[in-house]
Order: C-alpha cells, then sequence, then structure tokens
C-alpha cells in the first residue's frame, strides 16, 4: 500500500451506499450508512475492523462489513483515535464494541480482544437507559446516557428508590406498599 497524502475514492461495496457518519482510529478507516451498516478497513490488529476472517494484524484495503450486527441498525460510532477499538450504539440506545480491551474499555465485563462487536452490560444492567455517546479514550471510555435519574440514582438501577419505591419522574419515588418517605 501507498500512504497518501490527499484524500481518495473508497471503492467496493461502499460506492453504492448513502453515508452518514465517518470515523478513523489509528489505523483503520469506519463508515455508517443510511441502512445502519458499518463498514471498516485498515489494519486489523486486535481485531479493529470487526471482522474475524481478516487475520490479526492483517490489512483490509478496500471497506467491508463489520459482523456480528446482522439486523441490528446502527445509528453512530466512536473509534478511539488512539487505540485500536470501536463503540458503536444502535438506534434503540444499545452499545456494540469491539477490538482491544485490555483496561476492560468494551464494557462487556471482560478483558477478551473482540475480533467482532459484542454487546456493552450497560444495557444488561440498566435495560431502560439509552446509550446517548461514547468518548473513545486510549484505554477507557465516557458514556453519555439517556435515562430519569432520582436523587442521582438511575430509575432502572435495582437500588431506586432505596429499593423500597420505583422512580416515577426525575426525583419523584413511589414507595413500595408499607413505605413511605420523603426528599
Amino acid at each position: 500500500t501507498t500512504n497518501k497524502h490527499v484524500p481518495v475514492l473508497a471503492y467496493g461495496q461502499i460506492m453504492k451506499e448513502i453515508i452518514t457518519k465517518v470515523g478513523a482510529s489509528i489505523e483503520s478507516s469506519f463508515v455508517v450508512t443510511s441502512n445502519g451498516t458499518i463498514y471498516s478497513w485498515g489494519s486489523n490488529t486486535h481485531g479493529l475492523l470487526g471482522d474475524s476472517s481478516v487475520p490479526d494484524g492483517g490489512r483490509r484495503l478496500t471497506p467491508g462489513l463489520v459482523q456480528n450486527l446482522a439486523g441490528v441498525k446502527i445509528t453512530s460510532m466512536f473509534p478511539s483515535v488512539s487505540n485500536r477499538w470501536v463503540t458503536a450504539i444502535d438506534e434503540s440506545g444499545a452499545g456494540y464494541s469491539w477490538g482491544i480491551n485490555t483496561k476492560a474499555n468494551l464494557g462487556d465485563n471482560t478483558t477478551e480482544v473482540r475480533t467482532q462487536p459484542v454487546p456493552q452490560t450497560v444495557n444488561v444492567h440498566f435495560p431502560t437507559t439509552r446509550l446517548e455517546w461514547v468518548g473513545a479514550a486510549h484505554s477507557h471510555a465516557l458514556l453519555l446516557l439517556n435515562d430519569v435519574m432520582c436523587f442521582g440514582v438511575l430509575a432502572s438501577d435495582p437500588l431506586v428508590c432505596s429499593t423500597r419505591g420505583t422512580c416515577q419522574s426525575e426525583d419523584t419515588c413511589i414507595c413500595h406498599t408499607g413505605y413511605s418517605g420523603s426528599n
């Protein structure tokens, strides 16, 4: 391959697609299309391309599909610009991540390298929470969630309202039978 110092046309499957988002990581490029698919190309070190058919450390010279997202419509993706991992968000607000995971930065409760997207556990622990934005740094992530908060606790958290009620709206708990309380 040759380094290019000016923009060049990306060939392959994406030539027939409408591109809605673009992103880049250390040695790879990504696009999200209007139908919610993600294409990647470049280096596959630590599974960065999200395609386990490309050998670790191998390269893909033209855009190819990120695997393991059949039936999932991706609306945003956030490649780490300083490391080899990516997080994507689907239309329901669920998160998916892949790539290097030595600091548990993928949000899947492991430190295993993931060569294909895996669901983030934030949606398992807080099922009513929507992931809105991800800051993908070198070895950690900053997540922006969209959920109702009751006194600093997410409404979907089992500990909300001191486990003795349900969160009806922001800072408004409805107590279970036999319990009462106030701010």
